[in-house]
């Protein structure tokens, strides 16, 4: 960064903001979007971005060709800080999926599309309702209070990812450790690393032995389709890469936005209320509680791939730029009463899950695990209450995927 990129980004606001109430949304972003909805900002580390806080102009930007998602670009505007280590061990996923612009990343999404239809994942409906009411069942067992994110959210997430991709039962203790660490923001840099290697180091030995023998499975069926390509897609570490983002993109957020369903509903006793009453409403209400809480809020960044104009505003080639999905999702242009969670709105065009060609392709499988839980949880444990609310420090504030680092509950 030049001088005056220094001195400009100097006087710009500091990104991300902080959420006064960890359960909203930071009021700053209203002040923001009516200012400009396309604002310049300075991040911890002092480099400049650009902020995108409407609806409209997140969709607008997110479905132009001129952008890049390439995490590895010197200038991609990555809110959390990453130890170098942690980025050799995470280097493999950089060819995976999320990281990737076209024409590569059209290659890959359409090698995993088939997996991840509605037919497809609905048919593991039954299998993750099972993981749902065993979850319960290890959480009433451990008696009250206990933590629900631990006995329930993240091996709701940990196990659905295991059945898809094959894991053997008998591995499936050890995987659901190493990702409950690696989801662990308290985990010391040092720790979080070693696990890294050690979870990178199974999957990698995992998918030896299905390209030895193929089983029937997500990541069976796609090593016997890439082979079938003239030009495969996916090498040994390209599906090593794949796995992480499957990890990165459907475990924690999910055990998070489980986590903190709960609290808003628990939180929202008339919405609980009207839930409890008509069962029918659980799809709706999902989709209510991914709007409002929007837990990858900074996560959807890019680099601009040449100059562009986006609301009247110049980004030049190589500018950072961070489409703010909490902004997008409490825009009241859009939205009426954002701030109000309202089960009955049931609008799916919130950008919890992105938009455009990088959209999450796993929001199905999302979107049965929360209606799941949420289902057989409230009906199974209907005294459930929060034993504490979360403090402050349980609350991951410095982290791209928004979320509690416990919860504990009564009944």
């Amino acid at each position: 960064m030049d001088t005056a990129s220094r001195v400009n980004a100097a006087k710009c606001p500091v990104f991300p903001i902080r959420r006064e109430d960890p359960l909203r949304m930071p009021g700053g972003y209203q002040t923001m979007r009516a200012e400009s909805p396309v604002m310049s900002v300075r991040l911890t580390d002092g480099r400049p971005a650009w902020v995108i806080t409407s609806y409209d102009l997140a969709r607008q930007f997110l479905t132009d060709p001129r952008i890049s998602s390439d995490r590895l670009h010197p200038q991609m505007p990555l809110v959390r800080v990453v130890d170098r280590d942690e980025v050799v061990h995470q280097s493999p996923r950089k060819q995976a999926l999320i990281g990737e612009d076209p024409p590569v990343h059209g290659r890959q999404r359409k090698m995993l599309v088939r997996e991840f239809t509605m037919r497809r994942i609905e048919a593991l409906r039954p299998v993750i309702r099972k993981i749902v009411h065993d979850g319960i069942d290890d959480m009433l067992a451990s008696g009250s209070p206990a933590d629900l994110l631990d006995k329930l959210a993240l091996p709701v997430a940990a196990l659905t990812i295991c059945e898809m991709l094959g894991v053997p039962p008998e591995d499936r203790a050890f995987f659901q450790e190493k990702t409950k660490v690696h989801a662990d923001k308290r985990t010391p840099p040092m720790v979080r690393n070693a696990n890294l290697v050690e979870l990178y180091g199974y999957v990698s030995d995992l998918i030896s032995k299905k390209e030895k023998s193929p089983s029937d499975d997500l990541l069976g069926r796609l090593i016997e389709r890439n082979r079938d390509l003239a030009e495969p897609v996916f090498d040994h570490d390209g599906l090593v890469g794949l796995v992480a983002l499957l990890l990165a993109a459907g475990h924690e957020t999910t055990a998070s936005m489980i986590a903190l369903g709960t609290v808003g509903l628990l939180d929202h006793p008339d919405q609980l209320e009207l839930l409890r009453t008509d069962p029918s409403l659980t799809s709706k209400a999902v989709d209510e509680l991914l709007r409002y809480f929007a837990v990858v809020d900074v996560a959807m960044v890019r680099v601009a791939t040449e100059d562009m104009e986006i609301g009247g505003q110049l980004i030049r080639k190589d500018d950072g730029v961070i489409v703010s999905i909490g902004a997008a999702n409490w825009d009241d242009q859009v939205y009426s009463c954002p701030a109000d969670l309202d089960i009955l709105r049931g609008d799916q065009r919130h950008l919890a899950f992105g938009f455009g060609i990088h959209q999450c392709i796993g929001q199905h499988v999302a979107r049965i695990e929360l209606e799941e839980t949420f289902l057989a949880l409230f009906a199974r444990v209907p005294t459930l209450r929060l034993a504490a609310r979360p403090a402050p420090e349980h609350f991951k504030f410095d982290s791209d995927i928004y979320g509690v680092t416990e919860l504990m509950v009564a009944w």
